[in-house]
């Protein structure tokens, strides 16, 4: 009977576990996958400076579109090139900065505008561990021909100096060396040059013989002694000499489109040139006397004596500056005409002379007048209550803009549309002993301060074509003014190339 009953119990325990075996059971609950958001494809970026990287959408299931983008430091990440769906990011400089896009969708009613960011690190440049590496010289002495020919040879070199102590002939050929600063101190050496430099400084050559063979170089000479020979049919940029008390025999058969005499100087000019010669004489080159077979349009900016011989027909002289006398000897065989600092014209007779002045712009004096009687008219002149001021010190640079129709120079025959020259003049620099210095604007005078530009546009260049620019100064203290003082730049822009070009004041 026992074990009928545990058959009984076993029976039935079993027919339960057969019943529970059919319920369904409930599986586990499981965390889903966070739902992914519309993003830039990433957060933080790392660039070095002057790379860039396009950044872009990820996630974007509805059509967000990029709408603005921004930089809250652009001096270190800059951004650009934005379109819907992607912009470009630019490492300026080391530091850190966060970009910022600005997204809408139209696949929603309500937020459906967002703002995602990636921050940006620029880190600073490495150093390499060797940061000098391999030396290349980049400048020459040599003493003779052979050394000069090895040095225009080696492309690194961007000076060359000529230094001879015994008397060589140097044969400079044909070639362009614009990266090139020549320097000669050859005291008993000829130079024949016709090639094209950067510039060129003569600190002393053979009293007799340096022959310019070449087109569009910039000379300056510092010798004590030079003769400069031009040869017919080339053009000689600019010549300043610079030398005080030097002496200075030009001779020229082709072009020299300026020459600016910046120090006290004795200067001769002779030759069958192909075009007038520019001169200017600066303020700092009072008392020079400059001689001239040639024709010549003369600027005048300090006391100097100008004696023209015969040859020089049809040269002209333009005092710029009151106060300083201009000694005119006309040795031709033509009236010369004369334009003083007020603006007025005179004349000297062939074979006169005449002491040009023109005192300060005070109402109702004047001095000169016309001087064809070799005698200039006083009249009379009510004198400045004060000094006028001294403007030696004022600089001015210069920009061009040389636009061309053809070709790519004035030199080579290119027919030239324009060229706008702006000047940027510091009247800050000039001074007075008394009062405040005041500069001419139009018709207006204002205090002398900061930096003025003036601009000038000139239309079918010639090799030979300059720009110039005035401005006037004077002194005031109270009601007191002074006499009007001139500072006159010449640029000179008649070769230069098609484009944009820094120009150096030429006084």
């Amino acid at each position: 009977m026992k074990k009928g009953l545990i058959k009984k119990a076993l029976a039935v325990s079993l027919s339960i576990a057969m019943a529970c075996s059919f319920v369904p059971t409930r599986k586990p609950v499981t965390a889903s996958a966070a739902k992914a958001y519309v993003n830039l494809r990433t957060k933080f970026k790392t660039l070095q400076v002057g790379k860039s990287t396009t950044m872009t959408l990820k996630n974007n299931s509805i059509n967000w579109k990029i709408q603005s983008i921004s930089s809250n430091d652009t001096s270190i990440a800059k951004v650009s090139n934005k379109t819907t769906k992607d912009f470009k990011i630019t490492a300026v400089s080391a530091g850190r900065a966060t970009v910022s896009a600005k997204l809408k969708t139209t696949a929603r009613k309500t937020k459906n505008t967002k703002t995602v960011k990636c921050r940006v690190n620029v880190p600073a440049a490495q150093q390499p561990d060797n940061p000098t590496g391999p030396s290349v010289e980049t400048s020459a002495t040599v003493q003779d021909q052979n050394g000069l020919t090895a040095a225009l040879a080696n492309k690194d070199l961007t000076k060359i100096t000529i230094n001879a102590t015994t008397a060589e002939k140097f044969e400079i050929p044909a070639g362009t060396y614009s990266n090139v600063d020549l320097v000669v101190n050859a005291p008993l050496s000829d130079v024949t040059n016709a090639g094209v430099f950067k510039s060129i400084e003569i600190q002393a050559i053979k009293g007799d013989t340096w022959f310019e063979n070449a087109n569009g170089n910039a000379m300056k000479l510092l010798a004590d002694n030079v003769r400069l020979v031009v040869g017919k049919g080339f053009t000689v940029k600019s010549i300043d000499a610079a030398k005080a008390n030097g002496v200075v025999k030009l001779e020229v058969n082709g072009k020299v489109t300026l020459f600016t005499i910046s120090a006290k100087a004795t200067v001769d000019i002779s030759g069958t040139p192909e075009a007038a010669i520019p001169v200017t004489i600066a303020q700092a080159a009072g008392d020079t006397k400059l001689t001239s077979s040639v024709k010549l349009d003369v600027t005048v900016n300090a006391a100097v004596t100008l004696t023209f011989a015969k040859g020089a027909e049809g040269s002209t002289v333009n005092v710029k500056t009151h106060n300083v006398k201009a000694t005119v000897v006309n040795n031709t065989t033509s009236k010369m005409d004369v334009t003083k600092a007020d603006g007025t014209k005179t004349t000297v007779d062939a074979g006169k002379s005449s002491d040009i002045l023109t005192a300060g712009t005070t109402p109702g004096g004047s001095t000169g007048g016309n001087t064809t009687n070799n005698k200039p008219s006083t009249g009379t002149t009510t004198p400045s209550a004060i000094k006028a001021p001294n403007v030696s010190a004022v600089t001015a640079t210069a920009k061009a803009t040389v636009s061309v129709t053809s070709g790519s120079s004035v030199s080579s025959g290119a027919a030239v549309k324009s060229a706008v020259v702006t000047a940027t003049v510091d009247v800050s620099k000039a001074s007075c002993e008394k009062g405040t210095v005041e500069y001419k604007d139009g018709d207006t005078w204002k205090t002398a301060s900061g930096t003025v530009t003036l601009t000038k546009t000139i239309s079918n260049l010639s090799s030979s074509s300059t720009a110039e620019f005035s401005v006037q100064f004077r002194a005031k203290n109270g009601s007191d003014v002074s006499s009007v003082e001139t500072k006159t730049f010449k640029f000179s822009v008649g070769d230069l190339e098609k484009g944009d070009h820094n120009l150096s004041a030429a006084q």
